[in-house]
């Protein structure tokens, strides 16, 4: 049963028939102990199903452990967003709601090879002597 409405899906279609580079998520569940991984899953076939250049790949936490250390993944749901190179964007939990239109972005952003940042700001982080880890929660409420 789709997850996504007619207009949406059509909507996100008319988005991706722009994407220029190709895009690998890679979908981390378990099949226990993990409520809304089915609900992740079915979501994110749908969105890969939109579009030629979107592959998906779908790995048990509990298996595909080499495959999750590589891409520091440690808890379920979790989606890595990639375009070529891993720029370390995951999503955890289900990308629904306004996380759903940031995943959309995300996508077509990765696809095009673009950064959304102003030019002062991307100066900035070369400036940086160290890595940083960045974490942005949201929640439905």
């Amino acid at each position: 049963m789709p997850v996504l409405n007619d207009q949406v899906r059509d909507q996100v279609r008319g988005l991706f028939d722009q994407l220029t580079g190709a895009i690998r998520l890679v979908f981390f569940e378990r099949t226990l102990d993990c409520e809304t991984c089915p609900e992740a899953r079915s979501l994110l076939q749908e969105v890969a199903s939109l579009s030629e250049k979107i592959k998906l790949e779908i790995c048990n936490l509990s298996i595909d452990r080499d495959k999750a250390a590589e891409l520091r993944i440690d808890r379920v749901p979790a989606l890595a967003v990639l375009a070529g190179e891993d720029r370390g964007i995951r999503f955890y939990g289900t990308p629904s709601g306004y996380e759903f239109g940031t995943l959309i972005d995300t996508i077509q952003d990765l696809s095009a090879g673009r950064i959304d940042l102003k030019e002062e700001t991307i100066e900035a982080l070369k400036g940086l002597a160290s890595p940083v880890h960045l974490q942005v929660f949201v929640t439905p409420t």
